[in-house]
């Protein structure tokens, strides 16, 4: 009996992530497409710049508005019963911040703080509801958005039980690289990191300890040089290649002729 051979045909509806690419597994960056078509609709406000730090909203406050990223990187945080902080996600060009909480009209479950130079664009948490309930491409746009959001939780959640640490640091250090606008380098490039060290350890589900020990083994593969809240990357292109690259220092480095 033969089997049906598998479609390779992807329904893709239209819509303001069509042509997108850069979802990434840690950080969420729709991308500037996605800034011009969220923009083309509503009665957005004119672009307001934000220095690293800036708070925009706050756990359990009343969503009155929804913001849009168009440049920079946001953190979302939540507050747990404990009191501890927990570094929910990471939030790039294109994403819009408190539409969840505005649509269903609850208090907002996370805190948004800037963590890098940010221009953002503001809309009214009623001109969203208004958009969502009149305006059918915006509506499939925020089901795509949302949908997108689900997407890389599940992406993100196998990538923490299936790969090693070393490998999930790695990735997230090549992701941010590439929405830093550090311009791509064969020779050593400097990264600076705005995360503090336990929110990147909590992003690839290792203690703060743990992180510390992988840097310094990560820094005797000759991969990268940790300089206070700044890696540089000694080696660009295994990097780029990826676990395989990295594979090949760590057989070099502990090899009996070294």
């Amino acid at each position: 009996m033969k089997r049906a051979r598998r479609s390779s045909v992807v329904y893709r509806p239209s819509s303001i992530f069509e042509g997108e690419s850069e979802l990434l597994n840690w950080i969420c960056q729709p991308g500037s497409a996605t800034v011009q078509a969220w923009r083309a609709r509503g009665d957005w406000s004119p672009s307001s710049v934000y220095p690293p730090g800036r708070e925009l909203f706050r756990q359990g406050d009343w969503p009155s508005t929804v913001y849009l990223i168009e440049e920079g990187l946001i953190k979302l945080t939540h507050l747990a019963a404990e009191g501890h902080p927990v570094i929910v996600g990471l939030y790039a060009r294109g994403s819009l911040l408190g539409s969840t909480a505005a649509l269903l009209q609850q208090a907002l479950l996370t805190t948004a703080e800037t963590v890098t130079p940010c221009r953002i664009a503001h809309l009214r948490a009623a001109e969203f509801r208004r958009l969502v309930q009149t305006d059918p491409q915006f509506s499939l746009s925020l089901h795509l958005w949302n949908g997108q959001g689900w997407r890389a939780a599940v992406q993100q959640l196998s990538l923490l039980r299936s790969l090693p640490a070393e490998r999930r640091f790695m990735t997230f250090i090549e992701e941010f690289w590439s929405i830093s606008r550090t311009p791509r380098s064969a020779t050593p490039v400097r990264l600076p990191m705005p995360l503090k060290c336990w929110e990147l350890a909590q992003l690839i589900a290792v203690t703060p300890e743990y992180l510390s020990r992988l840097v310094a083994r990560l820094e005797r593969y000759g991969l990268l040089r940790r300089e206070g809240r700044c890696f540089t990357i000694l080696d660009p292109r295994a990097l780029e290649r990826g676990w395989s690259g990295m594979a090949t220092v760590r057989r070099s480095s502990t090899s009996p002729d070294r």
